[in-house]
């Protein structure tokens, strides 16, 4: 049986979500008016409840709402159609079943009903759950940054309503374990008490030597093991990342990333901060964070001024002057960077990333050495980039299409991480011109003495 485009409907299209902001009495305002237009948006995926196809089919005119109190997220799901398409006697399936069938069992599907329930939830007034971990100005509005974990149960009732979000915002979101103790959230409110966003962090506990030591042999027996001493660490992994609509484009996602990384870098258990499965707009806006932070570490001015020392006087290139010692410079620059690795707690992939970005923001800055900084720079961002690329290389018949494959790669990527560094390009430099400028005069200083 053929079905006439008007029974099907795009499921992104006629879900709408309405964040209802209520007045001091707790009574919501009027959807789609005054300050509350900008409340009612919809979502970015809806395959995970409507099928991959994203269609809801047997019905004409067809509206669903996912209305819920800005504060508490209490929810309410209505639907409204024109006419139900019947097929031998059989209606196609209840979308508002489906969408339940994500929701937590309290959701209301009567708005009278839905009303009175959020009236005595807002009776005493509203307060976040959870600790306050630190708040930030954005687009000229201050935000709160709330800390909890599931073994509390309004936390847990809150969670339980917000996490309809990540399907609906993050591509291939799935729930999270609501009985595993090592999960975080981290609920981001406005001043208006309105929730504008959260994320979850996840704690893995490892293993690592408390003291110096050599590894223990491959054929130690479990005994030995247990007598090495041994301290616990975390690894925090960022799992879920959600800003929603209403309040996105104020630097928000930044401010609570760097928000969250600044406080797992001060913690002394923690090892090292992941993020799980990034999007590209998540990788671009860690990126720049991360740039950001450290060059506020001082991280970017000790690269600019270890690029002068490999390229200083006397050296070949490729090497670099330690001590009284000339040493070839990329064994020097793996030891150095892997201890700035784990200084700053950043996994691999992302802080050789950042520096190689800021490699390339040191070429921005005029140096006597600019020349060879910049053949250098290159060449150890082309041999990582063949290291990452080994295999698939390897396998081309002849170096000439190596090399023109490399170079290829490598000019991509340059492209992308000026794309990447754009809006915080300048702050790197303006921290490059400050602090060198004073070391540059300490070292003409001794060179006016030598000569």
């Amino acid at each position: 049986m053929d079905i006439a485009e008007d029974w099907i409907k795009n499921s992104n299209e006629v879900l709408t979500i309405n964040l209802d902001v209520s007045d001091s009495s707790g009574k919501g305002k009027e959807v789609g008016e005054g300050p509350d237009k900008s409340h009612v948006f919809n979502p970015d995926f809806t395959y995970p409840i409507y099928g991959d196809i994203e269609t809801i089919i047997g019905y004409k005119d067809l509206q669903l709402n996912l209305k819920m109190d800005a504060s508490t997220l209490l929810p309410l799901v209505t639907m409204s159609f024109t006419e139900r398409l019947e097929r031998d006697g059989v209606f196609f399936d209840d979308p508002v079943k489906k969408l339940l069938e994500h929701l937590p069992e309290e959701t209301a599907t009567d708005e009278s009903d839905w009303e009175e329930r959020r009236a005595k939830e807002l009776a005493d007034g509203f307060k976040p759950v959870g600790e306050d971990v630190g708040s930030f100005s954005a687009d000229g509005e201050k935000y709160t940054v709330y800390r909890s974990t599931l073994d509390d149960p309004e936390t847990l009732k809150l969670h339980m309503r917000l996490r309809i979000f990540v399907l609906l915002f993050i591509e291939a979101g799935s729930f999270i374990d609501n009985e595993d103790d090592r999960w975080e959230i981290y609920f981001v409110y406005n001043s208006n008490n309105e929730i504008v966003g959260f994320s979850t962090v996840y704690c893995y506990w490892f293993l690592e030597p408390s003291v110096k030591q050599e590894k223990a042999p491959k054929d130690a027996s479990l005994e030995q093991l247990k007598k090495q001493p041994f301290s616990p660490t975390l690894r925090k992994r960022i799992s879920q990342f959600v800003i929603l609509p209403p309040h996105q484009g104020k630097g928000i996602g930044g401010h609570l990333y760097s928000l969250l990384f600044r406080r797992f870098h001060a913690d002394p258990n923690v090892y090292e901060v992941t993020v799980e499965d990034p999007s590209e707009a998540f990788d671009d806006l860690r990126d720049r964070c991360d740039l950001k932070w450290l060059t506020d570490q001082g991280f970017s001015s000790e690269v600019f001024k270890m690029l002068q020392t490999t390229s200083a006087q006397g050296t070949k290139p490729g090497e670099v002057v330690v001590g009284k010692s000339k040493i070839v410079a990329g064994e020097f620059w793996t030891q150095w960077l892997e201890e700035h690795r784990m200084k700053y707690k950043m996994v691999d992939r992302q802080f050789y990333r950042c520096f190689e970005m800021i490699l390339l923001a040191c070429l921005e800055v005029p140096s006597p050495s600019k020349k060879r900084n910049f053949k250098d720079s290159r060449l150890f961002i082309k041999k990582r980039v063949f290291m990452r690329n080994k295999e698939f290389l390897e396998d081309m018949e002849s170096n000439a299409m190596v090399m023109s494959k490399l170079q290829e790669t490598y000019e991509s990527m340059v492209e992308d991480f000026t794309r990447i560094m754009k809006p915080v390009l300048g702050y790197i430099k303006d921290a490059l011109r400050k602090r060198p400028r004073e070391e540059t005069s300490d070292e003409e200083a001794k060179r006016a003495k030598v000569e």
